[in-house]
């Protein structure tokens, strides 16, 4: 009875990639879940991961449908899902510029048409295939030979549609992440969480992946697909799945309680009203909160707490820093903390009690910025102090940890 149903002639590795789908279908699913029962802002800042969790699993229990018969038993279902599933990349996309933005813009339904536009275009694209009686298309499904006519060439259609805009969404999404980096470097002090670097590598690996997808649907024209590669492709999945699922719901808001704009870089100051000499009064303002009232060992040091500190506008600071020291906020202010950590260290004080009282949060964290500006490591400056103070860190006199 069952085996009308469920093939059971499966196998081994057959039955291994339908395990592995159901498991990335169940952790999409869940995902998504967590993710749309949050607050309003939470939602909105997060709903591309959503719909990329939901076309995911859309895309699983298709297989799994397939696999148990569904297509065979109902043809007239076979291929509905898939224009569902071309909305994977710019999900990403819009999961990354939504989390990248200063002042994220409301998710009208234009906004979104112009992330979700595959969906209609490719059932427009699929709809000679679903006119087709049921034994045409499994045949196409097959393989097999057919006469010359657009609804067979549809599978191939969209699995190319999907690789286009798939890999077109990643191009642009890190663009995104490139250019929110350098805005971090000018907003904050620290940005190890707010960074997005997991979103960079799980990007790296689905860019792999489909690009091998790509190679592969030449490869299964010469009838040559090797057995691993099913389960494999399978166990990849589930892994960047489970990556967003596991880094995506921990990631906290990037810029929270911002509405504006972020400040502009150097490059757009040109009709500024600041010149060389009011420049020169602002980075003694900067020198002097730093000097005398440490702000630079403040872990959640931002611009904000900068310029509310000594009274001038974002901008102005930003501009001071790009155009007259020549550094953006985030290296000015780890020169500062390297500094003192120079003379710290040189008396002696245990590596990571002086990253943590210098405002790094990490040892990692300062260990890099350490080499940076030095050109060693903490532990052997310790060791052995370098005779000339290192270029470009301001002399600072080390005191008692706030």
């Amino acid at each position: 009875m069952l085996g009308q149903y469920v093939p059971l002639d499966l196998s081994a590795l057959d039955f291994l990639q339908i395990v592995i789908g159901a498991m990335t279908a169940a952790i999409a699913v869940f995902s998504a879940l967590l993710l749309l029962s949050r607050d309003h802002d939470a939602r909105m800042r997060a709903l591309g991961l959503a719909l990329f969790f939901l076309a995911t699993a859309v895309s699983e229990l298709d297989e799994l449908y397939m696999h148990a018969g569904g297509y065979a038993l109902h043809p007239w279902s076979i291929a509905l899902a898939w224009p569902l599933i071309v909305i994977i990349g710019p999900a990403i996309l819009l999961y990354v510029r939504d989390m990248t933005a200063a002042g994220r813009p409301p998710m009208t339904p234009a906004r979104l048409a112009r992330y979700a536009w595959p969906v209609p275009a490719g059932y427009l694209i699929a709809l000679p295939f679903f006119l087709r009686p049921g034994e045409e298309k499994l045949a196409i499904l097959a393989g097999a030979d057919m006469p010359a006519m657009f609804a067979s060439a549809v599978p191939a259609i969209l699995g190319v549609l999907f690789l286009i805009i798939a890999l077109a969404s990643l191009m642009l999404a890190f663009r995104g992440l490139l250019a929110h980096m350098r805005s971090l470097r000018n907003l904050f002090a620290n940005i190890e969480d707010k960074s997005l670097n997991w979103v960079r590598a799980v990007l790296l690996v689905l860019s792999a992946a489909w690009i091998w997808g790509a190679a592969s649907t030449l490869w299964r024209l010469d009838d040559q697909v090797p057995q691993w590669q099913g389960p494999l492709a399978s166990i990849l999945e589930m892994g960047w799945v489970f990556a967003f699922a596991f880094f995506g719901i921990r990631q906290g808001e990037i810029f929270p309680g911002r509405t504006g704009p972020a400040p502009a870089e150097a490059a757009k100051y040109t009709r500024s009203a600041l010149d060389a000499q009011r420049m020169d009064r602002i980075a003694a303002r900067i020198e002097t909160a730093m000097r005398e009232q440490r702000l630079y060992r403040n872990p959640a040091l931002s611009l904000r707490q900068l310029s509310d500190t000594i009274r001038v506008s974002q901008n102005y600071i930003s501009q001071t820093l790009n155009d007259r020291l020549g550094r953006n906020f985030f290296d000015y202010v780890n020169a500062w903390r390297i500094a003192e950590a120079c003379q710290r260290l040189g008396q002696g004080a245990r590596v990571l009690d002086v990253a943590h009282e210098t405002g790094f949060n990490s040892r990692s964290t300062f260990n890099a910025a350490f080499r940076k500006h030095t050109g060693t490591t903490p532990s052997a400056w310790r060791r052995q102090p370098a005779a000339d103070w290192p270029d470009g860190l301001p002399r600072i006199e080390a005191s008692p940890a706030e």
